[in-house]
């Protein structure tokens, strides 16, 4: 049971206290506080004082001292809800989060109705990455009251963080109709429309953001981001600067101007850029983005060992960032060893070979381990002018849901799908292709998810006369290439935050590829990464050979078609759009000490794929 809260003593200095409050309503917050402090000397008990003394403090971003006052208050004794919400305030400014929340936890209790006070929950708890406790502050405070645009916009925050784009887009939607000059509103629907690959909406919003606030170095940076990747450097570097003028040292716009001096070859200008951020008081995300460019940099520049540790510092920061350990990667290792001991009837039944008379194509599927080319491979592809690609979309993830939620399970439900079944799943498939792409009339889809790999047994059941792309490249390349990559992570990701962890997931996965090669029914081509960038015609040409189709001079303007593109979201959107390299051909060889723990797992592949007699 709270105490009652003492008499005010007050009065004992009325003119001080009358003085404090004529300076708060004055704007003249600085003289507020040093009457209220004077007040204080001769008042210390004084709880209305106290409370004011926060409130003024808080205003003038002194988060420790406003902390104290507004606590020093309540523990002289008060029941009122506003001060614990005050409290949580403060204790947010000054990093104290689960003391915040304690102070809004005991707010709400007294006054369930309160929005606002479940709103600044909402932000402790965001803040304190308890995404799905925040989302239900969130929502509680909008159900109280709908028409708070920065509620919904800091739900649009979290539901973004969450995955949930369509919704994230839908609650920065709402903030902006409610008040369209929330300039915040803007920067987060900007974010929620590049994830969800909408780059001209996005950039519309991060420019409504920047119109309603010219200094707004957030938005500024966001939109020389969104510039960078979709290769407009120009831009990206005009908007970066503006970024740096507003705020001088602004991490963001720092990271942007280094990955475009990268890009323009001037790899030290890049790394002496990235020397002067300040990483101590960045979060996890931006301290992990810029050790990740710090690396390619370093890599660039010839420096293994400096480029070796900025991984290794850019994966630490990335598993706080995420949430997640190593460990999630399990999921994935289980499910490819379901699928090694799962074979399609070795003997195929009329369902497994039937022909569909749906008038569709079935498409080539391009696959091979994350890094392995698949992004080169599919943009050259796709600038075949009967192909059409479509990148890492989840149409046959959602077929195999339906098949795990309705058809008995994957992958032990694939064999017991009847005809009808298999031609509802078909329709689900191309209807979801053609939410992705508008094919011309004669246009096969090149469907390119590189794991999707593991899944070569259902693709020969539903799609039995699609095509196989096996992309490779030399196993060592590859895992190290995994371990250079900022990854969003999911299941299969989760494996790439150490090169011994890749390792166990190359040798799964590829164990498993050679498993469904020696039964699969469908043809498969193998192309090799160091082919395509050695000898491009050659491997190029024998690529389209195998599928049918004549030579078209347009496959060799692909970085020009992936221009065309926009963005491409993938970790090499940067690459793609250059013309073709060697260099990073057999880049393993400058990490041999790094990699050295892994050469048993990996040696037994190096011989299988031929790559033992390799000259540098």
């Amino acid at each position: 049971m709270s105490r009652k809260q003492k008499p005010s003593p007050s009065s004992a200095s009325p003119s001080l206290m009358s003085d404090a409050i004529r300076a708060m309503k004055a704007g003249k917050v600085p003289a507020a506080a040093r009457l209220m402090k004077k007040h204080l000397a001769k008042n210390p008990d004084d709880g209305t004082a106290l409370h004011m003394m926060g409130v003024i403090a808080f205003q003038l971003d002194q988060a420790e001292d406003a902390a104290h006052y507004l606590g020093r208050a309540i523990e002289i004794g008060t029941d009122n809800p506003s001060h614990y919400a005050n409290w949580g305030l403060a204790l947010k400014s000054a990093g104290r989060l689960p003391e915040a929340l304690d102070a809004y936890d005991k707010s709400v209790a007294m006054d369930p109705t309160a929005a606002s006070v479940w709103n600044d929950r909402g932000n402790a708890l965001a803040a304190m990455g308890q995404l799905a406790a925040a989302e239900d502050s969130f929502q509680q405070s909008i159900k109280l009251d709908a028409h708070d645009a920065k509620t919904h916009a800091n739900l649009g925050g979290v539901l973004l963080s969450l995955g949930r784009i369509d919704a994230a887009v839908g609650s920065y939607r709402k903030s902006t109709k409610l008040n369209g000059r929330l300039a915040a509103a803007h920067n987060g629907l900007g974010n929620a429309m590049a994830r969800a690959g909408d780059t001209d909406d996005a950039i519309a919003a991060f420019k409504k953001a920047i119109d309603l606030d010219a200094d707004f170095g957030e938005a500024l940076g966001n939109l020389a981001s969104l510039y960078e990747e979709l290769s407009r450097l120009d831009d990206a570097r005009a908007m970066a600067a503006r970024a740096l003028t507003v705020e001088p040292g602004h991490p963001h716009a720092s990271l942007v101007l280094a990955k475009c001096e990268r890009r323009a070859g001037a790899f030290q200008a890049g790394i002496d850029l990235l020397s002067t951020v300040d990483t101590a008081n960045l979060s996890a995300a931006l301290t992990r983005d810029v050790a990740f460019e710090q690396s390619r940099l370093y890599d660039r520049a010839g420096d293994a060992a400096g480029a070796f540790a900025a991984m290794t510092r850019g994966n630490a920061e990335a598993l706080i960032a995420e949430g997640v350990d190593e460990q999630a990667g399990n999921a994935f290792l289980r499910s490819v060893a379901t699928l090694r001991t799962w074979t399609p009837p070795a003997h195929p039944t009329e369902t497994q070979t039937a022909r569909f008379d749906d008038g569709e194509t079935d498409p080539v599927f391009l696959v091979g381990f994350p890094r392995s080319g698949t992004t080169l491979l599919g943009q050259i592809m796709d600038s075949h002018s009967d192909l059409v690609m479509i990148e890492e979309r989840p149409m046959l993830d959602a077929v195999i849901a339906k098949i795990r939620d309705g058809f008995g399970g994957y992958p032990g439900g694939v064999a017991d799908l009847t005809v009808d079944d298999i031609a509802k799943l078909r329709k689900l498939y191309f209807g979801l292709v053609d939410d992705e792409v508008e094919r011309t009339e004669g246009q096969r889809v090149v469907d390119k998810f590189p794991l999707h790999l593991v899944n070569v047994g259902l693709i020969q059941t539903l799609f039995p006369d699609s095509k196989i792309i096996m992309a490779m490249r030399h196993p060592c390349d590859v895992v190290l290439s995994c371990f250079m990559q900022n990854f969003r992570p999911n299941a299969a990701m989760a494996n790439f935050f150490s090169t011994e962890r890749g390792a166990v997931a190359y040798n799964a996965v590829m164990d498993l590829w050679m498993h469904e090669a020696a039964y699969t029914t469908l043809d498969h081509h193998t192309i090799r990464y160091e082919d395509v960038v050695t000898d491009f015609d050659q491997a190029v040409g024998g690529l389209l050979t195998f599928l049918g189709l004549p030579w078209q001079d347009s496959v060799r303007d692909y970085a020009e078609n992936a221009r065309a593109r926009g963005r491409i979201d993938t970790p090499s959107y940067h690459q793609v759009t250059e013309a073709i390299y060697t260099r990073a051909r057999y880049r393993w060889y400058a990490y041999e000490a790094e990699l050295a723990p892994i050469m048993e797992t990996l040696a037994p592949w190096i011989s299988t794929f031929g790559y033992t007699d390799i000259e540098d």
